[in-house]
Protein backbone atom coordinates (compact mmCIF):
# COMPACT_ATOMS: atom_id res chain seq x y z
CA UNK A 1 0.00 0.00 0.00
CA UNK A 2 1.32 3.41 -0.97
CA UNK A 3 0.51 6.88 0.28
CA UNK A 4 -1.86 8.55 -2.17
CA UNK A 5 -0.73 12.17 -1.72
CA UNK A 6 1.79 14.20 0.23
CA UNK A 7 -0.06 17.49 -0.11
CA UNK A 8 -3.46 18.16 -1.61
CA UNK A 9 -3.08 18.83 -5.36
CA UNK A 10 -5.08 21.45 -7.21
CA UNK A 11 -5.93 19.26 -10.21
CA UNK A 12 -5.89 15.59 -11.14
CA UNK A 13 -4.93 14.36 -14.61
CA UNK A 14 -5.83 10.72 -15.31
CA UNK A 15 -4.57 8.63 -18.23
CA UNK A 16 -5.18 5.06 -19.32
CA UNK A 17 -7.30 2.70 -21.36
CA UNK A 18 -10.88 1.59 -20.74
CA UNK A 19 -9.93 0.71 -17.15
CA UNK A 20 -9.63 4.48 -16.71
CA UNK A 21 -12.65 5.69 -18.68
CA UNK A 22 -15.59 3.47 -19.53
CA UNK A 23 -19.39 3.45 -19.57
CA UNK A 24 -19.61 3.81 -15.80
CA UNK A 25 -17.64 5.55 -13.10
CA UNK A 26 -14.00 4.53 -12.76
CA UNK A 27 -11.09 5.27 -10.46
CA UNK A 28 -10.44 8.89 -11.59
CA UNK A 29 -13.93 10.00 -10.54
CA UNK A 30 -13.51 8.35 -7.15
CA UNK A 31 -10.05 9.79 -6.51
CA UNK A 32 -11.14 13.28 -7.52
CA UNK A 33 -14.26 13.07 -5.38
CA UNK A 34 -12.28 11.88 -2.36
CA UNK A 35 -9.72 14.66 -2.80
CA UNK A 36 -12.44 17.19 -3.65
CA UNK A 37 -10.54 18.57 -6.64
CA UNK A 38 -11.32 19.08 -10.34
CA UNK A 39 -10.01 16.45 -12.71
CA UNK A 40 -9.43 15.62 -16.36
CA UNK A 41 -9.93 12.07 -17.55
CA UNK A 42 -7.96 11.24 -20.70
CA UNK A 43 -8.65 7.50 -20.59
CA UNK A 44 -9.86 5.90 -23.79
CA UNK A 45 -11.02 2.41 -24.68
CA UNK A 46 -8.47 0.42 -26.63
CA UNK A 47 -5.63 2.82 -25.85
CA UNK A 48 -2.11 1.49 -25.54
CA UNK A 49 0.88 2.90 -23.72
CA UNK A 50 2.07 4.87 -26.76
CA UNK A 51 -1.24 6.72 -26.95
CA UNK A 52 -1.17 7.35 -23.21
CA UNK A 53 2.29 8.93 -23.38
CA UNK A 54 1.39 10.98 -26.46
CA UNK A 55 -1.74 12.42 -24.85
CA UNK A 56 0.19 13.19 -21.66
CA UNK A 57 2.58 15.35 -23.69
CA UNK A 58 -0.32 17.10 -25.44
CA UNK A 59 -1.98 17.66 -22.07
CA UNK A 60 1.07 19.41 -20.69
CA UNK A 61 1.23 21.68 -23.74
CA UNK A 62 -2.43 22.62 -23.38
CA UNK A 63 -2.97 22.62 -19.61
CA UNK A 64 0.57 23.25 -18.27
CA UNK A 65 1.06 20.57 -15.61
CA UNK A 66 2.75 22.06 -12.54
CA UNK A 67 4.08 20.93 -9.19
CA UNK A 68 0.63 21.68 -7.74
CA UNK A 69 -0.99 18.97 -9.87
CA UNK A 70 -1.29 15.21 -9.63
CA UNK A 71 -0.93 12.76 -12.53
CA UNK A 72 -2.07 9.16 -12.29
CA UNK A 73 -1.39 6.83 -15.19
CA UNK A 74 -2.90 3.38 -15.47
CA UNK A 75 -0.62 1.60 -17.92
CA UNK A 76 -2.07 -1.20 -20.01
CA UNK A 77 -0.66 -4.39 -21.51
CA UNK A 78 2.19 -3.84 -23.95
CA UNK A 79 0.80 -5.74 -26.97
CA UNK A 80 -1.23 -2.87 -28.39
CA UNK A 81 -0.89 -0.87 -31.61
CA UNK A 82 -1.68 2.86 -31.39
CA UNK A 83 -1.68 4.60 -34.72
CA UNK A 84 -2.94 7.93 -36.03
CA UNK A 85 -4.33 7.49 -39.54
CA UNK A 86 -6.58 9.62 -41.75
CA UNK A 87 -7.73 12.03 -39.07
CA UNK A 88 -8.28 9.67 -36.15
CA UNK A 89 -6.56 7.42 -33.65
CA UNK A 90 -6.78 3.69 -34.30
CA UNK A 91 -6.89 2.27 -30.78
CA UNK A 92 -7.49 -1.42 -31.23
CA UNK A 93 -6.62 -2.80 -27.82
CA UNK A 94 -4.85 -6.15 -27.67
CA UNK A 95 -3.26 -6.75 -31.06
CA UNK A 96 -3.94 -10.48 -30.84
CA UNK A 97 -7.72 -10.10 -30.57
CA UNK A 98 -8.60 -6.97 -32.55
CA UNK A 99 -10.32 -6.58 -35.88
CA UNK A 100 -8.30 -3.97 -37.82
CA UNK A 101 -4.91 -5.55 -38.46
CA UNK A 102 -5.10 -8.81 -40.39
CA UNK A 103 -3.30 -12.05 -39.56
CA UNK A 104 -0.50 -11.25 -42.00
CA UNK A 105 0.33 -8.03 -40.14
CA UNK A 106 0.13 -9.70 -36.73
CA UNK A 107 2.26 -12.66 -37.77
CA UNK A 108 4.87 -10.43 -39.35
CA UNK A 109 5.09 -7.48 -36.98
CA UNK A 110 3.55 -8.29 -33.58
CA UNK A 111 6.44 -9.12 -31.28
CA UNK A 112 6.12 -9.13 -27.47
CA UNK A 113 9.83 -8.43 -26.94
CA UNK A 114 9.64 -5.54 -29.38
CA UNK A 115 6.63 -4.18 -27.53
CA UNK A 116 8.60 -4.31 -24.27
CA UNK A 117 11.53 -2.50 -25.89
CA UNK A 118 9.10 0.20 -27.04
CA UNK A 119 6.81 0.55 -24.01
CA UNK A 120 9.30 0.26 -21.16
CA UNK A 121 11.41 2.98 -22.79
CA UNK A 122 8.25 5.09 -23.09
CA UNK A 123 7.45 4.58 -19.41
CA UNK A 124 11.01 5.63 -18.54
CA UNK A 125 10.65 8.80 -20.60
CA UNK A 126 7.31 9.57 -18.92
CA UNK A 127 8.87 9.17 -15.46
CA UNK A 128 11.72 11.53 -16.42
CA UNK A 129 9.20 14.06 -17.71
CA UNK A 130 7.04 13.91 -14.57
CA UNK A 131 10.09 14.18 -12.31
CA UNK A 132 11.02 17.34 -14.22
CA UNK A 133 7.51 18.75 -13.70
CA UNK A 134 7.91 18.08 -9.93
CA UNK A 135 4.27 17.08 -9.68
CA UNK A 136 2.88 14.22 -7.64
CA UNK A 137 2.32 11.12 -9.76
CA UNK A 138 1.45 7.44 -9.46
CA UNK A 139 1.63 4.50 -11.84
CA UNK A 140 -1.15 1.89 -11.86
CA UNK A 141 -1.70 -0.93 -14.33
CA UNK A 142 -4.55 -2.89 -15.84
CA UNK A 143 -2.67 -6.20 -15.62
CA UNK A 144 0.85 -7.12 -14.56
CA UNK A 145 2.94 -5.49 -17.27
CA UNK A 146 5.88 -7.87 -17.04
CA UNK A 147 3.87 -11.07 -16.81
CA UNK A 148 0.89 -10.45 -19.09
CA UNK A 149 1.77 -9.37 -22.58
CA UNK A 150 -1.79 -10.28 -23.57
CA UNK A 151 -4.51 -9.66 -21.00
CA UNK A 152 -6.35 -12.73 -22.25
CA UNK A 153 -6.07 -16.34 -21.18
CA UNK A 154 -2.91 -17.29 -23.11
CA UNK A 155 -0.92 -14.32 -21.95
CA UNK A 156 2.69 -15.54 -21.91
CA UNK A 157 3.66 -15.04 -25.54
CA UNK A 158 7.46 -14.86 -25.41
CA UNK A 159 9.16 -17.75 -27.12
CA UNK A 160 11.93 -19.46 -25.18
CA UNK A 161 14.59 -18.47 -27.70
CA UNK A 162 13.81 -14.79 -27.07
CA UNK A 163 13.50 -15.02 -23.30
CA UNK A 164 17.03 -13.77 -22.65
CA UNK A 165 16.28 -10.63 -24.67
CA UNK A 166 13.10 -10.03 -22.68
CA UNK A 167 14.94 -10.56 -19.39
CA UNK A 168 17.63 -8.08 -20.39
CA UNK A 169 15.10 -5.38 -21.28
CA UNK A 170 13.02 -6.03 -18.14
CA UNK A 171 16.12 -5.72 -15.96
CA UNK A 172 17.14 -2.49 -17.65
CA UNK A 173 13.88 -0.84 -16.61
CA UNK A 174 13.33 -2.60 -13.29
CA UNK A 175 13.38 0.73 -11.42
CA UNK A 176 10.42 1.85 -13.56
CA UNK A 177 8.33 -1.30 -13.34
CA UNK A 178 8.95 -1.45 -9.58
CA UNK A 179 7.08 1.85 -9.32
CA UNK A 180 3.92 0.38 -10.82
CA UNK A 181 1.42 -0.55 -8.12
CA UNK A 182 -0.25 -3.99 -8.13
CA UNK A 183 -2.61 -4.32 -11.07
CA UNK A 184 -6.39 -4.43 -11.19
CA UNK A 185 -6.20 -8.05 -12.35
CA UNK A 186 -4.08 -9.05 -9.36
CA UNK A 187 -5.83 -7.02 -6.68
CA UNK A 188 -9.43 -7.60 -7.71
CA UNK A 189 -9.38 -11.05 -9.27
CA UNK A 190 -6.18 -12.74 -8.08
CA UNK A 191 -5.09 -12.73 -11.72
CA UNK A 192 -7.94 -15.07 -12.68
CA UNK A 193 -10.65 -12.94 -14.27
CA UNK A 194 -12.61 -15.95 -15.50
CA UNK A 195 -13.07 -17.55 -12.09
CA UNK A 196 -13.17 -14.47 -9.89
CA UNK A 197 -15.18 -12.11 -12.08
CA UNK A 198 -16.90 -13.71 -15.06
CA UNK A 199 -18.19 -16.77 -13.20
CA UNK A 200 -19.37 -14.67 -10.25
CA UNK A 201 -21.12 -12.04 -12.36
CA UNK A 202 -22.89 -14.71 -14.40
CA UNK A 203 -24.54 -15.71 -11.14
CA UNK A 204 -25.03 -12.30 -9.50
CA UNK A 205 -25.83 -10.16 -12.57
CA UNK A 206 -26.89 -12.34 -15.48
CA UNK A 207 -25.57 -15.34 -17.41
CA UNK A 208 -26.21 -13.26 -20.54
CA UNK A 209 -23.80 -10.45 -19.67
CA UNK A 210 -20.01 -10.57 -19.91
CA UNK A 211 -17.69 -7.62 -19.40
CA UNK A 212 -14.06 -7.60 -18.33
CA UNK A 213 -13.96 -4.13 -16.77
CA UNK A 214 -14.12 -3.33 -13.06
CA UNK A 215 -17.55 -2.34 -11.82
CA UNK A 216 -17.91 0.91 -9.82
CA UNK A 217 -17.46 -0.87 -6.49
CA UNK A 218 -14.48 -2.83 -7.81
CA UNK A 219 -12.77 0.43 -8.72
CA UNK A 220 -13.41 1.58 -5.17
CA UNK A 221 -12.04 -1.65 -3.68
CA UNK A 222 -8.95 -1.35 -5.83
CA UNK A 223 -8.17 2.18 -4.65
CA UNK A 224 -8.60 1.22 -1.01
CA UNK A 225 -6.30 -1.76 -1.51
CA UNK A 226 -3.37 0.04 -3.15
CA UNK A 227 -3.47 3.53 -1.61
CA UNK A 228 -3.06 4.63 1.98
CA UNK A 229 -5.53 7.46 2.41
CA UNK A 230 -8.37 8.38 4.80
CA UNK A 231 -11.02 7.71 2.18
CA UNK A 232 -14.17 9.69 3.04
CA UNK A 233 -17.39 7.85 3.79
CA UNK A 234 -19.20 10.19 1.41
CA UNK A 235 -17.21 8.90 -1.57
CA UNK A 236 -17.79 5.31 -0.54
CA UNK A 237 -21.52 5.99 -0.34
CA UNK A 238 -21.45 7.39 -3.88
CA UNK A 239 -19.57 4.31 -5.08
CA UNK A 240 -22.18 2.05 -3.47
CA UNK A 241 -25.03 3.99 -5.10
CA UNK A 242 -23.25 3.80 -8.46
CA UNK A 243 -22.89 0.04 -7.99
CA UNK A 244 -26.57 -0.40 -7.14
CA UNK A 245 -27.57 1.50 -10.27
CA UNK A 246 -25.06 -0.44 -12.37
CA UNK A 247 -26.48 -3.77 -11.17
CA UNK A 248 -30.07 -2.68 -11.78
CA UNK A 249 -29.40 -1.39 -15.29
CA UNK A 250 -27.46 -4.52 -16.33
CA UNK A 251 -30.21 -6.77 -14.96
CA UNK A 252 -32.85 -4.70 -16.77
CA UNK A 253 -30.90 -5.06 -20.01
CA UNK A 254 -30.69 -8.83 -19.57
CA UNK A 255 -34.42 -9.08 -18.88
CA UNK A 256 -35.22 -7.05 -22.00
CA UNK A 257 -32.85 -8.65 -24.51
CA UNK A 258 -33.05 -12.27 -23.26
CA UNK A 259 -29.89 -13.22 -25.16
CA UNK A 260 -26.15 -12.74 -24.65
CA UNK A 261 -25.18 -9.12 -25.07
CA UNK A 262 -22.22 -6.78 -24.85
CA UNK A 263 -22.30 -3.29 -23.44
CA UNK A 264 -20.84 -1.99 -26.72
CA UNK A 265 -23.87 -2.86 -28.84
CA UNK A 266 -26.46 -1.10 -26.69
CA UNK A 267 -28.21 2.02 -28.01
CA UNK A 268 -26.64 5.36 -27.17
CA UNK A 269 -29.52 6.47 -24.95
CA UNK A 270 -29.11 3.37 -22.78
CA UNK A 271 -25.37 3.91 -22.49
CA UNK A 272 -25.90 7.59 -21.66
CA UNK A 273 -28.34 6.57 -18.92
CA UNK A 274 -25.87 4.01 -17.57
CA UNK A 275 -23.15 6.66 -17.43
CA UNK A 276 -25.44 9.24 -15.80
CA UNK A 277 -26.77 6.85 -13.14
CA UNK A 278 -23.30 5.63 -12.16
CA UNK A 279 -21.42 8.94 -12.30
CA UNK A 280 -19.72 9.97 -9.07
CA UNK A 281 -18.05 13.19 -10.26
CA UNK A 282 -18.03 14.98 -13.60
CA UNK A 283 -14.72 15.38 -15.41
CA UNK A 284 -13.73 18.74 -16.83
CA UNK A 285 -13.88 18.88 -20.64
CA UNK A 286 -10.72 17.55 -22.27
CA UNK A 287 -9.00 18.73 -25.46
CA UNK A 288 -6.50 16.68 -27.40
CA UNK A 289 -5.99 15.21 -30.85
Amino acid sequence: MEQLIHTKPKRLFAFGCSFTKYFWTSWPELVADALDIPFYNFGRSGAGNQYIANVLMQTDKQYKITQDDMVIISWTNVCREDRWAKGTWLLTGNVYSQGIYDDVFVDKFADPVGYYIRDLATMNLVKTFLDHKECQYKFLSMCNILERQDQGEDYNLIEEKYMSMYTHVANLYKDITDMVLPSFYEVLWEDNIHKNKFDIERQTLSPLFLDGHPSPIEHWKYLKAVFDYPWPASTEEKALIAQENYVKIIKDMAAEYKKPFSIYDRPKEILDNLREKTLVKQSLPVRHI
